[in-house]
This record gives structure tokens, sequence and C-alpha cells, in this order.
């Protein structure tokens, strides 16, 4: 019987030892599962904890957004109203242009015009008939006394084409 006992026993130990064993084991277990649940936790609080900064940066940033858009569309506003604005001066402007060249070449006509008869009157009083250079010479004379201002801003070839161009044709008339 002893050999039963001892049988008994070793088996005994033997079970003892796969239970605790096992128990070990289940004990590895569960905390290898407590870990992969506290680390599953744990990404779930960080992930609750990122939604909340988010969800917080996010709130303080929409006042601050809102207000930056309201000020660019303020400032579409301004560009807008300064692109019509321009848009009118520059049609405003073509208008003045358009006038003062129109008035510059009625004054300028209207000057030659007097010229023309203010030296007229006085080359007959020379000549009957003047040549090119006797009546070159009167309009000369006649501006650098009258209207030197005018005549000084001219160079010779200047003046000569000038002349040319707008005096000589009405005097020859």
């Amino acid at each position: 019987m002893e050999s039963g006992n001892k049988l008994r026993e070793s088996s005994c130990k033997k079970i003892e030892e796969l239970l605790i064993e096992g128990n070990h084991k289940r004990s590895d277990r569960g905390q290898s599962r407590s870990r992969s649940n506290s680390s599953k936790t744990n990404i779930n609080t960080n992930e609750t904890i990122n939604d909340e900064i988010y969800v917080t940066q996010t709130k303080r940033w929409l006042p601050v957004n809102s207000k930056i858009e309201d000020r660019l569309t303020k400032i579409e506003n301004k560009i807008d109203t300064l692109s019509k604005e321009i848009q009118e001066f520059k049609s405003e402007l073509k208008t003045l242009l358009s006038d003062k060249i129109n008035l510059t070449s009625s004054v300028k006509e209207s000057f030659i015009a007097d010229v023309v008869k203010n030296v007229s009157k006085l080359l007959i009083k020379v000549s009957i008939y003047p040549t090119k250079d006797e009546c070159c010479g009167a309009v000369e004379g006649y501006l650098s006394l009258n209207h030197a201002s005018f005549f000084s801003n001219f160079t010779e070839d200047d003046w000569i084409s000038f002349y040319n161009e707008n005096i000589h044709k009405q005097l020859t008339k």
C-alpha cells in the first residue's frame, strides 16, 4: 500500500503542481488581459482627451475665425467699392482729357487765327506779296514781342515745323 500511497502522493503533487502552474498561467492571462484592457482604456482615454482638446481648441478658434471672416468680408467690400470708384474716375478722366484735347485744339486754333490776323495786318504794310521767309520773320517778331513765353519753348527745328504745319498755311490763304 505504500506504493499506492506514494502513487497517490506523487499524483497529488503533480496535480497540485499542474494546478499551481495553471493558476500562474491564468493569472498571467488575466494580467495580460487586464494590461490589454488597461492599454485599451489608456488609448480610449487618450482619444477622449484628444477629442476634448480638439473640441476645446475648435471652440476657442471659432470666434477668431468668424472675426477674420468678418474682416475679410469688409475688406472685399471696400475693394469692390474702390474698384467701382476707380472705374468711374477713369471714365471721368477720359471725358476730361477728351474735353481738354478739344479745348486745347480750339484754343490752339483760336490762338493761331489771332496770330495770323495780326501778322497779316502788319505784313500788308510791309509787302503786298510777302515771301515765305518774310512771313516767317514777321510771325517770329510778332510772337517774340507779344507771346515770348510761348515762342521761347521752341527749338529752331521745332519752330520751323510748327510754323509750316500750323501758321504758314493760314497766312497764304
